[in-house]
C-alpha cells in the first residue's frame, strides 16, 4: 500500500476530531444564545406583570387611603378645636392642609404613573 493512503486516512482522523469540536462549540454558543434571550423574554414579561399588579392594587386600595385621608382630617380638625382655634381658623387651616396633601397626592401619583409607564414599557 502507498504511503499516502495512509497519510489520507490519518488526515482525515484528524478533520472528523476538528469537526467534532466545532459542532460542541456551535452548540454551546446556541445555547447560551438561547438562555439569554429566554432570560430578557423572561425579565420583559415580568416587569410588565409587576406593572399591571402594581396598577391594579393601586386602583383597589384608592378608597382605603380616601378614608385614612378623612380620618386623619377629622382628627386634626378635633385637635386645632382643642387648642382653642376659631372655626373659620379650623376650617382655613383644613383647606390648607386639604391643598397641601392635593398637591403631594398628584406628585406621587405622576411618579406611580411613570414608573409604570417605564416598566411597561422596558426603559427600566
Amino acid at each position: 500500500m502507498p504511503p499516502s493512503v495512509g497519510r489520507k486516512k490519518s488526515a482525515l482522523k484528524e478533520n472528523s476530531n476538528a469537526g467534532l469540536g466545532t459542532v460542541v462549540a456551535g452548540f454551546f454558543v446556541v445555547c447560551v444564545a438561547g438562555a439569554l434571550i429566554y432570560g430578557w423574554y423572561m425579565v420583559a414579561t415580568h416587569k410588565r406583570r409587576l406593572a399591571a399588579d402594581m396598577e391594579a392594587f393601586h386602583e383597589a386600595h384608592a378608597h382605603d387611603l380616601d378614608q385614612v385621608t378623612r380620618d386623619l382630617e377629622d382628627a386634626e380638625m378635633r385637635r386645632d378645636a382643642a387648642e382653642g382655634f376659631t372655626a373659620a381658623q379650623i376650617d382655613e387651616r383644613a383647606r390648607a392642609r386639604a391643598l397641601l396633601r392635593a398637591i403631594e397626592h398628584e406628585a406621587k401619583e405622576a411618579a406611580f404613573r411613570e414608573q409604570v409607564r417605564k416598566m411597561r414599557s422596558g426603559e427600566e
